[in-house]
């Protein structure tokens, strides 16, 4: 059996011969919180104004090794789908929605 290896949050797992192998990297992480007088539909739609979304990344790493791109043509297809900002949306989650589950209903919020 071959080496499998996947990346997770920094965090490697290898797979050798049927055995499970893990290395952990621990990382700091700064949060910070802005109060502002403006709406949460208004701080959101601010924000996504100014990231875009990445879209369906299995589909296209699927198309780039389909065309076997160049890392240059990778590298030009990713930043056409970077917002102004530097920073780009991978993916968006209703948790509101989910939390209604649990009784908890949060609309509007993602």
């Amino acid at each position: 059996m071959g080496t499998r290896m996947c990346l997770l949050d920094g965090m490697r797992v290898q797979n050798q011969g049927g055995r499970a192998m893990r290395q952990t990297t621990k990382s700091t992480n700064e949060h910070v919180v802005v109060t502002t007088s403006r709406s949460y539909e208004q701080v959101k739609a601010s924000l996504e104004a100014r990231m875009n979304v990445l879209g369906n990344t299995d589909e296209l790493m699927k198309q780039l090794v389909a065309t076997k791109a160049s890392w240059d043509q990778v590298r030009e297809t990713i930043e056409k789908r970077i917002g102004p900002s530097g920073f780009t949306i991978f993916g968006k989650v209703e948790q509101g929605q989910l939390l209604s589950l649990a009784g908890k209903p949060r609309p509007g919020r993602h």
